[in-house]
């Protein structure tokens, strides 16, 4: 009978090592540090031990919540009401003359006011005081996620007068610092992304125009649209301020999808086309014989890597990324495993620093804490991967959101997607689902400047040798989907002969060109050697490759 595998809970704490969230604890009792590489069960006693711990390590790391100075008044030269400063926390500074400050509190994700920034009216100096560095947008903890609109404004005075005119109905944002704050943005992705249209109302000046189009190229397309603002009155505010309510919810909603233009005259494309190499960069793969057919890969495209069941394209793909992390310094990647847990994957990123298998229990219980903890430190590589957490019930959708949410607010350029197939399998229209999905993402790649590199499935061979005993891959192989072979700029397949007795057979993946839209040459690329102890994949010419497959092999010669 088979061990059913846990399902991962939370992460927490580790006492330990004593890192902040490194322990995940799953659903039968185990605990697991990725930090320290320490594993174990908790039974009741401890696990009641545990939580008082964890409570008080939390504390340990709760930031340091701020109270807000001055009194809570309305903004009177501002036409802001008391209400409404009431609803955003706001605060003023009062003496005989009237207003001298303002306070605008700012809120963490958890909802603890961290920092607030001061406004002296007398010149219009702003300071912060506390760090504001993990602080939302302003005004988000005021608003639930999701619902129908959502307007994110220059400063904290607009957000309050949009507030106010449109009568508290909807949820309204501003940037932590104008203009400039475009981090902030990319941090509130998911939370802006919830709501059905996002709303930019920026100043109608020249840098609120520029500020307009950056948070545009960050959000999601299709929902965003943004209020083309006047020269005067250039923001909500001084409209607030003159009266002129109607007005300004008249240019609200007629909002616009700012979207480029799609017909363009050849003459204003000189300067696109000599700027075509910049967008041609190609990023080699590990594996030479590879890189003689395609070159390697590049932002804007849908490399597809197919093969039978079990046949390795999960460690071709770690290993690819690996060898793409240690020679691309700057570069951020993103990989969503949907067939093992994140820990399996780190384990197996592990195995291939350390070269020994460390899934076999022997390999792993040989290692110190300090070994392991050198392995795992040896493919952190300055956090530069953003790993997906597979859940139950994932819909092609919910992935397609994610994969936007890793290249636009985390910056990743090359996405690991393994598999297209799991996305689509309880599906009532697989082939539509499928053929959507690899839509999507491939005008993901196109729109976003950013590569997708997707595992997909084999349908069952039409040969009479099956595709885990090594049978050549076609592109009509490829498993529910004709999108897959229009709209992928690279498919590469994988064939090996996992069935044969010989264990040199066994080992041995040879990589195939079906698709090269860039250059067009195909075939047999070269092979890959699977080396058991140590869990990489050695390249061989693809010559080498044929000679071992087609040799007689005797039991010694293994």
């Amino acid at each position: 009978m088979e061990r059913e595998e846990s399902k991962f809970i939370r992460h927490e704490p580790c006492p330990y090592c004593h890192s902040k969230d490194n322990v995940g604890v799953y659903d039968d009792g185990h605990a697991y540090c990725f930090g320290c590489g320490r594993r174990w069960q908790l039974d009741k006693d401890e696990l009641e031990q545990y939580k008082m711990y964890q409570q008080k390590e939390r504390s340990r790391f709760m930031p340091e919540t701020i109270t807000l100075p001055g009194q809570t008044y309305a903004i009177s030269d501002r036409g802001i009401s008391l209400d409404t400063c009431k609803k955003f926390g706001v605060k003023v500074n009062i003496n005989q003359q009237g207003i001298t400050d303002h306070f605008y509190p700012y809120f963490d994700k958890d909802g603890n006011c961290i920092a607030y920034k001061k406004r002296t009216v007398n010149g219009k100096l702003f300071s912060w005081t506390g760090d504001a560095k993990d602080s939302v947008l302003f005004g988000m903890n005021a608003f639930p996620k999701g619902g129908k609109y959502v307007t994110i404004c220059e400063g904290e005075c607009d957000c309050m007068a949009c507030y106010q005119m449109f009568s508290g109905t909807g949820a309204y944002v501003s940037l932590k610092n104008g203009s400039k704050d475009l981090k902030a943005v990319k941090d509130a992705y998911e939370w802006l992304d919830s709501f059905e249209n996002i709303i930019v109302c920026v100043d109608g000046d020249a840098p609120g125009r520029e500020c307009a189009h950056k948070i545009v190229e960050v959000l999601p397309p299709g929902k965003t649209r943004v209020v083309k603002m006047p020269d005067n009155p250039k923001d909500a505010n001084d409209f607030l301020k003159q009266g002129r309510v109607e007005e300004f919810k008249k240019l609200w909603w007629q909002a616009e999808d700012q979207r480029p233009e799609d017909v363009i005259n050849i003459n204003s494309t000189l300067d696109r086309v000599l700027t075509y190499r910049e967008s041609h960069d190609y990023i080699p793969t590990p594996w030479s014989g590879l890189n003689a057919l395609i070159q390697g890969t590049r932002a804007g495209q849908l490399v597809v890597l197919t093969a039978g069941s079990g046949q390795g394209k999960s460690s071709f793909m770690r290993a690819w990324m690996l060898d793409l992390l240690r020679k691309n310094r700057e570069l951020k990647v993103g990989c969503f495993f949907m067939e093992e847990s994140i820990e399996e994957t780190i384990v197996s990123m592990m195995s291939l620093a350390a070269g020994e298998n460390l899934k076999r229990t022997e390999v792993w219980d040989s290692k110190t804490k300090e070994e392991l903890t050198g392995y795992f430190k040896e493919i952190l590589f300055d956090g530069r991967i953003e790993m997906f957490e597979p859940k139950e019930n994932m819909t092609p959708d919910y992935i397609v959101n994610k994969i936007r949410y890793m290249a636009m607010a985390k910056n990743c350029k090359i996405i690991f997607l393994d598999h297209l197939s799991i996305l689509v399998d309880s599906s009532d229209n697989v082939r539509m689902d499928l053929n959507r999905l690899c839509k999507d993402i491939h005008q993901l790649c196109v729109g976003l400047s950013i590569t997708v590199i997707a595992a997909i499935h084999l349908r069952k061979s039409q040969s009479n040798v099956d595709h885990e005993s090594g049978a050549e891959v076609r592109l009509d192989d490829i498993k529910d989907s004709s999108s897959v072979k229009q709209l992928s700029d690279v498919v590469i397949a994988f064939e090996r002969n996992g069935q044969s007795d010989v264990e040199k057979i066994q080992n041995l993946t040879k990589v195939r060109v079906l698709k090269n839209r860039d250059f067009g040459e195909k075939g047999l690329a070269c092979g890959l050697m699977y080396d058991r102890k140590t869990t990489r994949l050695d390249e061989i010419p693809k010559e080498v490759a044929m000679d071992i497959e087609n040799a007689v092999f005797t039991k010694d010669d293994e």
